[in-house]
């Protein structure tokens, strides 16, 4: 009877130990890119991080919402649209588009580790629309892509 009680309180002790460990999704342990489908999936530390890096802030339209893809400005639209967001372990991509005369694309990697932005780079393009991961592999090849790395201040 003492052998069940103490096996019995071993599988609990196991079972609430594994609870308590933070879980990966199944996309994460297989290696593969978790793929979002809105601008509010945008992680806290990075939208911090870009909102800081834009003189304007970082005011994006979601995939489906409208912006200024033209010259015509319209002063409710931002002038940027999200294309696509991405994360594999903890690196991270976004595309977005700019509109305007001088329309172009721009890509931005970072890490993310906790509440930690680092590695933070960026390139723009007005060759490629990088708006998925194998638009991104092809940009990221071609030898004209020139990714800046930006140091990131935290104050």
């Amino acid at each position: 009877m003492k052998n069940k009680k103490l096996i019995v309180i071993s599988f609990i002790l196991v079972f609430v130990s594994c609870l308590n460990k933070e879980t990966k999704s199944s996309n994460e342990f297989r290696n593969e890119w978790t793929v979002y489908k809105t601008k509010d999936s945008i992680p806290k530390p990075l939208k911090l991080v870009l909102e800081k890096s834009f003189k304007n802030g970082f005011k994006i339209a979601d995939f489906d919402e409208e912006f200024n893809s033209t010259d015509i400005i319209d002063e409710k639209l931002p002038s940027k649209k999200i294309l696509f967001l991405g994360k594999k372990n903890q690196l991270w991509r976004i595309t977005y588009v700019t509109g305007g005369f001088g329309k172009y694309y721009s890509y931005i990697e970072c890490k993310i580790t906790k509440d930690s932005v680092y590695d933070f780079k960026i390139a723009n393009s007005i060759k490629y629309k990088i708006s998925n991961n194998k638009t991104i592999e092809k940009f990221l090849k071609d030898k004209d892509t020139k990714l800046t790395k930006i140091k990131i201040r935290y104050e």
